[in-house]
Order: structure tokens, then C-alpha cells, then sequence
């Protein structure tokens, strides 16, 4: 029988997990969705197969699609812009924490490091860490924490692998 990883609390998409749910042949859990706005006191939540959610076949209830009563959260910093920069350090830094298949997976989400309640919307993050200084790389003070407001900063490239090293030395001793 295979063994099943426990996502409770983990995000995939729009997607939180709750819990799991009893299913004869597959393993599946309970999600909230948090993109539901129309009745925002009464979140969707769903049973999800965990292949869906693992390999991204399902991101949310259905709101995020054209039509539906919730309209599609946009923030306007995915296109070409100054804020182009600063969302691709969100969307690799949301990547390395819950994408499990990201290269980098395994030395962020994979040791349980996680992304801030605030910070799972990029115009927190934005409002939080910009401007963003040229070059400048996210580091984390505590590399074993959590990315949170109280935990990162802008650093030069040296100072952000200084800090992998440094917690890699540690995790040895």
C-alpha cells in the first residue's frame, strides 16, 4: 500500500487543504478555495483528488475561469514593466515552497518553509519589499524561518548564498 504525504495546510493554486477525506481508491482532501468573493463568509470547499492537486490539474473551485461569478485576481505586475522584476522574485519564491516538482523544492517546501498568510498575495509582497533594489537578491535572515516582513530583506547575491552556507554548516554540525 502506498504511503500518503500529509498536505494539510499546504496551498496549490487558489486550493488550501483542510483535511483528508475518506475515498475507497484515491486519496483525497478537503479544500477551501480562496478566490470565492461573492460570498466571501461562506468559502467553496471541495473534495480534491491529491494527484490533481499535486500535479496541477486543479488550481481552484472553477472561479478563476472566464464567466464565473468570481472575477480573476489581477494585480498587474506579471506583464512588462518595472514591477516585472519583483513579481518573478514572488512567483520562484511561492515556486521553491509549493511546487513539488521546482528544482528547489526540496531545500524550501520540502524542509517545510513556507510562505507568510500575507505574503500568498503578491500585492502584499510588493507593497512590503519595493522598491526593489537593483541586482538585489531576497534573503532571509534566519534561512530556517519562514519568508515572512519580519524575515527578509534585499541583499547582494554573495550575502543571500552567505546565508545558505552558513545554515548548511550548522545542519551538519
Amino acid at each position: 500500500m502506498r504511503r500518503t504525504k500529509d498536505l494539510t495546510g499546504r496551498i496549490f493554486g487558489r486550493w488550501t487543504v483542510i483535511r483528508r477525506t475518506p475515498h475507497p481508491t484515491h486519496a483525497t482532501w478537503l479544500c477551501r478555495c480562496s478566490g470565492t468573493k461573492k460570498e466571501p463568509h461562506r468559502p467553496r470547499m471541495k473534495s480534491v483528488q491529491q494527484a490533481s492537486l499535486i500535479k496541477g490539474r486543479s488550481m481552484s473551485c472553477g472561479c478563476s475561469q472566464k464567466g464565473k461569478s468570481c472575477p480573476r485576481l489581477t494585480h498587474g505586475a506579471s506583464a512588462a514593466g518595472e514591477d516585472r522584476a519583483l513579481y518573478m522574485v514572488w512567483l520562484h519564491m511561492m515556486r521553491r515552497c509549493y511546487n513539488p516538482t521546482d528544482r528547489r523544492y526540496l531545500r524550501f517546501g520540502g524542509k517545510g518553509i513556507r510562505v507568510s498568510w500575507a505574503w500568498q498575495n503578491v500585492l502584499n509582497f510588493k507593497k512590503d519589499l519595493s522598491p526593489r533594489p537593483e541586482g538585489a537578491s531576497l534573503c532571509r535572515r534566519n534561512p530556517g524561518a519562514n519568508y515572512s516582513k519580519t524575515n527578509c530583506f534585499w541583499g547582494t547575491a554573495s550575502e543571500a548564498s552567505n546565508h545558505i552556507k552558513i545554515r548548511r554548516t550548522e545542519d551538519h554540525d
